[in-house]
């Protein structure tokens, strides 16, 4: 069956130092290795099922997994996520400043007090604010106060006290998190949060009687309900299977392997093998990729080792049903940036994939770069499909919509071309 993947907006999580000798010859800023390194776990299609990640496209859905993995159900995760969406503007950027613009260091005083996804207040001259102890708490545990990951632990540090830090009591926000637990809709959640979390100035009006339940809360309903139809199918704390989840795991013919995959031999036919760094969630691996041969003898996709089996038998599948497709596989890290440059992304390394000109992922984002994608050339954006893009009179698409699944490989639901093992 088809999934469906939902990207809204970039994503700062922790930086990982790699050493890379591309990064040298181009000259990356500190900053530009943040942008590539990231600190999320990888996303492990085998177990969306039943597994929660810390992993997203967005740090919107990384925030949402985040949640849920801490425990809260997918409504509560929508309606604290929901809250921070409209706290930061819509952006879920943790260096975002109240008014606009960002901080240029943790310190940064100027402009008005809101600092962070949940617009925490800074009170530069007697440190009181919550701000301030935010600060203190990244000081204590060495952690960056300006990265996703850190103002989710603290998020979770004010309701419960964990992760914990010596010299800094936590829970101090337990009301708002006993509130939140009680709730079981989007919209009470998302109410919970705004009341008892944000305790922000219309949630107050309405306590007060000047304004309406509809003017003091419809916006972050409206956010909350976007993110949870967005990734509510996507993540679940169960141990079974979710009877959400669009994709059985047993229609995966890969068992994908996090981490280097070099030990693993190539499987068919091929024409060539080198190893290359892979990339995955912006984590590095050391990964063996095969070049799989066509049935005419003529080199194929570059692929990771794991799914040249795979891929192999699809395509002497298809090419007996007289569909002689190929496509790109494996992307160096150099061949991602310069895919985005020519793509006209705004930002090479921070903006979102739907921002280019043609939906690009950010360096250390593809599945490419992992060699777990191809784009199988000659396929076009030519119609939409029960909401995919699709190319319903070119054949070799005819061909992956029947039967791509049964190798694996499932189509991006904003590109015909590309597939992959887990839709992105």
């Amino acid at each position: 069956m088809r999934r469906l993947a939902t990207f809204i907006l970039s994503v700062i999580v922790a930086a990982v130092a790699l050493p890379a000798p591309v990064f040298a010859q181009l000259n990356l800023t500190p900053q530009d290795l943040e942008s590539i390194y990231r600190g999320s776990e990888f996303y492990d299609p085998t177990q969306e099922c039943s597994t929660i990640t810390y992993s997203g496209e967005s740090n919107t859905q990384i925030a949402y997994n985040y949640f849920v993995s801490s425990g809260f159900s997918k409504e509560q995760a929508a309606g604290l996520v929901g809250n921070f969406l409209i706290e930061s503007a819509g952006t879920m950027d943790p260096k975002i400043k109240q008014g606009g613009g960002t901080v240029t260091s943790p310190t940064d005083s100027s402009g008005k007090p809101g600092r962070g996804i949940a617009q925490w207040e800074y009170s530069a001259a007697d440190g009181s604010g919550r701000w301030d102890t935010l600060l203190n708490y990244a000081e204590l545990r060495g952690i960056d106060p300006l990265i996703l990951t850190t103002q989710l632990d603290f998020v979770m540090f004010e309701l419960i006290g964990e992760p914990s830090v010596e010299g800094i009591s936590g829970g101090y926000k337990s009301d708002a998190y006993n509130a939140l637990v009680e709730t079981s809709t989007v919209e009470t959640a998302a109410v919970a949060v705004s009341q008892k979390y944000e305790i922000n100035k219309a949630a107050i009006d309405f306590s007060n009687k000047l304004i309406s339940y509809e003017a003091a809360f419809s916006a972050r309903i409206d956010a909350a309900n976007e993110v949870y139809d967005a990734f509510a199918n996507f993540a679940t704390t169960n141990t079974s299977y979710d009877q959400n989840c669009e994709r059985n795991v047993e229609d995966l013919k890969f068992d994908i392997v996090v981490g280097d995959t070099t030990d693993i031999p190539c499987e068919g036919q091929t024409t060539r093998q080198y190893d290359a760094d892979g990339y995955k969630s912006g984590q590095r691996y050391r990964i063996l990729v095969c070049v799989v041969e066509l049935p005419d003898g003529s080199a194929g996709p570059h692929v990771n080792s794991q799914i040249s089996g795979q891929v192999y038998a699809m395509l002497q599948d298809a090419w007996s049903d007289g569909v002689e497709m190929t496509g790109g596989g494996f992307r160096t890290m150099a061949q991602q940036i310069e895919l985005r440059t020519t793509n006209g992304c705004p930002d090479i390394y921070d903006s979102p994939s739907s921002s280019c000109s043609v939906p690009t992922a950010r360096p250390g984002y593809s599945n490419h770069q992992m060699g777990l994608a191809i784009d199988f050339h000659g396929v076009h954006n030519n119609a939409t499909v029960d909401g995919y893009k699709a190319d319903p009179n070119n054949e070799t698409w005819v061909w992956l919509t029947n039967n791509a699944n049964f190798y694996g490989l499932y189509q991006y639901t904003a590109e015909a071309w590309h597939w992959s093992v887990d839709g992105r």
